[in-house]
């Protein structure tokens, strides 16, 4: 005890004039350190730190006159544009601070839980910028919020934005609601084959369709549009792959579309065999689309297959198998009756096979038809069905 009130008057010397706070931190730090007993007059055993007693920032005085600027960067993880419950927040991004002349006024870097903030700002309009980490991009702004929890760096797939607009800050304001979200982009693609066999599955002999459109629609706020366009090809220039297709979209909801002639083609049947074998194509939203389906940020859809055959080579195989016929003169569809039936067997539409176009095929892609090809002086051949997604034989 002697000596802690030793050391205190010689802090006492030093202090002028009296600095009365300081004064008083110190003196019930020293008297809570010590811990004095009342029985024994000695203390009890302390246990030490590497901490400082007081802090530099205890000892802070707020000025109210000056502004604040902050808040968060996370992982937009379905890329609402929106903070939902459970996206991350972003570590170690660095952000920056300008002034309405963009001159660079401070940088910061994101914590563990993604937040920054800039403090003793004076009275004015600031910029903030985020450098964005790789593998990312800015999500969306949201329609449907604004404030603490959206994003304010707009997604553009035209420029490179990566700042908010001009902000104003007033005296002693404290602008926390300054956030950016991030995504990373979803692999999509797989093939277009032709199923040469019939069995509804990519064998390892039949080949891919190159140049074809592949369509890519996204549900954004509530509609439905055309988010991009790619086409088939080859995987890579050393490979062989052809039909190869793929795309890196935000997180959300999409369905693709494949532009291939359903005057000549038909579906195969979907989802037969395993994911890398099959066909995604179920007609769910229009012609030779598949199912819409749902991604998130850092996912992957590499198994959207498409697979098809031919109209005419069924044609092919009925004549050959029911007339014997070999003429390779004609096409065996221009040699038939093409019959398009209801789901009430109900004769619909027909139309010789050289003139197939005026059955306009694409209307009658829904559940339910089935198509029936008929040589002029046979006895029908069984029926094949044009939906749900394939044409198979009557049973």
């Amino acid at each position: 005890m002697v000596f802690a009130l030793n050391m205190l008057a010689k802090l006492l010397l030093i202090m002028r004039p009296i600095d009365y706070k300081l004064l008083l931190t110190v003196v019930l730090s020293t008297l809570m350190s010590l811990n004095l007993s009342s029985h024994s007059g000695k203390t009890n055993l302390v246990k030490t730190t590497n901490d400082p007693i007081f802090s530099p920032k205890d000892l802070e005085i707020e000025d109210k006159n000056l502004a604040s600027l902050g808040n968060l960067v996370w992982e937009d993880m379905n890329g609402d544009g929106i903070q939902n419950l459970g996206e991350p927040g972003l570590a170690k991004v660095i952000v920056k601070l300008f002034d309405e002349t963009h001159t660079l006024l401070d940088i910061k870097m994101t914590n563990q839980k993604g937040f920054f903030q800039f403090k003793n700002l004076e009275e004015g309009d600031y910029q903030v910028e985020f450098e964005r980490p790789d593998g990312f991009n800015f999500t969306f702004c949201s329609l449907s919020t604004t404030g603490n929890s959206d994003s304010d760096v707009a997604y553009s797939r035209s420029e490179d934005i990566t700042s908010t607009e001009l902000i104003h800050l007033s005296k002693g304001e404290k602008n926390l609601s300054v956030d950016a979200g991030l995504f990373r982009c979803v692999p999509l693609g797989e093939m277009v084959w032709f199923d040469l066999n019939r069995n509804n599955v990519k064998d390892i002999n039949e080949s891919g369709i190159n140049g074809l459109s592949v369509q890519i629609f996204k549900n954004h706020n509530d509609e439905w549009i055309q988010w991009d366009e790619v086409f088939t090809g080859n995987e890579s220039e050393t490979t062989t792959d052809e039909g190869s297709f793929s795309a890196c979209v935000p997180p959300g909801e999409y369905y693709l579309k494949f532009d291939m002639p359903s005057e000549s083609f038909a579906n195969v049947e979907p989802y037969v065999g395993n994911i890398l074998t099959d066909s995604d194509v179920t007609a769910a939203n229009g012609l030779n689309t598949t199912d819409a389906f749902t991604v998130r940020s850092g996912d992957q859809r590499l198994d959207l297959g498409a697979g098809f055959f031919s109209l005419e080579s069924v044609a092919q195989a009925r004549l050959v198998r029911h007339t014997n016929s070999s003429d390779t003169q004609s096409s065996p569809i221009d040699m038939m009756m093409i019959e398009v039936y209801d789901g009430d067997n109900k004769l619909v539409a027909s139309a010789r096979g050289s003139e197939k176009e005026k059955l306009n095929m694409k209307q009658f892609e829904a559940e339910g038809y089935y198509i029936k090809f008929v040589p002029a002086s046979l006895k029908r051949i069984p029926a094949y069905y044009a939906k749900p997604a394939s044409l198979r034989e009557e049973k």
